[in-house]
């Protein structure tokens, strides 16, 4: 543990985020020290930490989900916290460089050209149309005199549209007939079909900024009604809590201070959420990321994702509550071992004998309350085809046991020859796809801190007044943050998968129209 001389003007403000002066050291410590690198064994493929349902499998799988899910409290999860910066970062830098004077390279020609010469594909054309209309000026007369960088201005800075500093889930991602559809306005599509049918009301719980929660509660409070076509929708809202925000150090190793000697405090990446997931009240958790979203004719994949996953984590929730009661009960051993078996090497890719390895005298009972009494994920996870993030692989965690995990290049060591080959063989990737059971089998809810590893944190290089500094992020949500729940990890369509990390994403023809 690191020991600091605080001021008094320190130790005011860390606890008024709702820190600790031991919290703060231990993340300091880390910053120090650094983060070991996850130890990859293999990755997780078809057959070896990937289950691959046929078509008939699928198909039962979501029948069983349509026919039981009005049983459950189902709700829908969407991390927002995050402003919409990487999405117009390419034209933050097309816009500065033409400010500038100097010419642009051509990388950044080549997103000029395309970015303009589709303008009017947006979704957010109209609109930019009507506030540039709205200062005196015509945008087609702004076109044609190639003034680029003031159209951008009109997009990006706050005397416009404001689209730099909005968030990602309030930006017009789809062109309707009747009216362009926002990221979180898909979302509420979504939860009215997965979450409905016999079900009266749609339940979404977005996580946002603090600053931007009242602008996202008064636009959705606003249109919610234009989807409550099936079912009402019950919006929820949690802000990510300014007691989840870390510390950082500069090149010396000291924490770095504003230019008023205030510690700087960051946002402590999506594992801080883990607090907000862990208030929930709900037996079924879907969650999706708010820019993974489509146009309505490309929707069907990702109902059938969830519905397929949700049967899979019915199914498996309700054969590991009944094989806990038998357990418990002191039910003799051979009249649950062959279920046991056929659950864990069917869904978890594991048998009893390593089971019972973990356990003092190998202990069957000890170990099947040790393995299953947790929560469960059942994560989606598409072929690899290049994106940007994580995936699944088996990693030895830092008890030794070697669970199927969802990790991100970041915490991979991809210099070592080893890793490098593990990592690139994975044949999967994240999309961020997956329900969640977050209570045991009397509905008693999970303390979800408890199945977390604090040591697979992320350490990333940031920027602060023009020096590199290094920042500390919580172990991510999916990521470390679950790291000892149960996990199943699910081949689903790749066309479930559409996110939206660049302006030019909206181009793809799952953002632009019918198939």
């Amino acid at each position: 543990m690191v020991h600091v001389q605080w001021s008094g003007m320190d130790r005011q403000q860390i606890e008024a985020h709702g820190l600790t002066i031991e919290e703060v050291e231990r993340q300091l410590a880390l910053l120090r020290s650094g983060v070991s690198p996850a130890e990859l064994v293999r990755p997780c493929t078809p057959g070896d930490g990937i289950l691959v349902l046929d078509a008939d499998t699928r198909q039962q799988m979501i029948d069983r989900f349509n026919r039981v899910r009005s049983r459950y409290r189902i709700l829908r999860f969407v991390p927002a916290a995050g402003a919409a910066t990487r999405m117009w970062r390419d034209l933050y830098a097309i816009r500065d460089t033409l400010r500038s004077g100097q010419t642009l390279d051509a990388v950044l020609r080549e997103k000029m050209q395309r970015f303009f010469h589709n303008l009017h594909r947006f979704a957010f054309y109209e609109a930019l149309d009507r506030v540039i209309r709205r200062r005196g000026e015509r945008l087609s007369d702004l076109l044609e005199s190639h003034a680029y960088a003031r159209i951008l201005d009109y997009l990006l800075e706050p005397g416009g549209l404001g689209y730099g500093d909005m968030p990602k889930g309030l930006v017009p991602f789809h062109r309707y007939p009747d009216r362009p559809r926002t990221a979180a306005e898909e979302h509420l599509v979504e939860a009215t079909v997965h979450a409905c049918g016999s079900v009266p009301t749609a339940v979404v719980h977005f996580v946002t900024r603090a600053d931007h929660a009242l602008r996202f509660r008064s636009f959705l409070d606003q249109v919610k009604h234009r989807y409550e076509t099936t079912c009402r929708i019950h919006l929820e809202w949690s802000i990510q809590s300014p007691s989840t925000d870390t510390v950082a150090i500069d090149g010396a190793g000291r924490i770095v201070r504003d230019a008023n000697g205030r510690i700087l405090f960051r946002p402590g990446g999506h594992g801080a959420l883990l607090s907000n997931l862990n208030r929930l009240d709900a037996d079924l958790v879907f969650v999706k990321n708010i820019d993974n979203v489509a146009m309505d004719a490309y929707k069907p994949a990702t109902f059938e994702a969830f519905g397929m996953l949700g049967g899979v984590i019915i199914t498996v929730r309700e054969a590991i509550t009944a094989l806990l009661q038998r357990v418990t009960a002191g039910t003799p051993i051979d009249m649950w071992l062959p279920d046991a078996e056929v659950l864990l090497r069917r869904y978890f890719f594991t048998d009893m004998d390593t089971v019972c390895a973990r356990v003092p005298d190998r202990d069957p009972r000890q170990a099947i309350l040790r393995f299953f009494d947790r929560p469960l994920r059942v994560c989606g996870m598409v072929r690899n085809v290049g994106e940007p993030g994580g995936g699944p692989f088996w990693v030895r965690m830092p008890n030794g046991e070697v669970l199927p995990q969802i990790v991100e290049s970041a915490q991979v060591d991809l210099d070592h020859p080893k890793y490098r080959e593990i990592w690139n063989g994975a044949t999967h990737f994240n999309p961020v796809v997956m329900v969640l059971a977050m209570r045991d089998g009397r509905g008693r809810p999970y303390d979800l801190f408890r199945f977390s590893e604090p040591e697979m944190a992320f350490i990333t290089e940031k920027y602060f007044r023009g020096q590199p500094i290094r920042a500390l992020e919580h172990p991510g949500l999916w990521n470390g943050g679950m790291a000892y729940w149960r996990t199943i990890f699910v081949e689903i369509p790749r066309a479930a998968f559409n996110p939206v990390k660049t302006v030019f994403d909206l181009l793809r023809p799952e953002h632009q129209q019918t198939p």
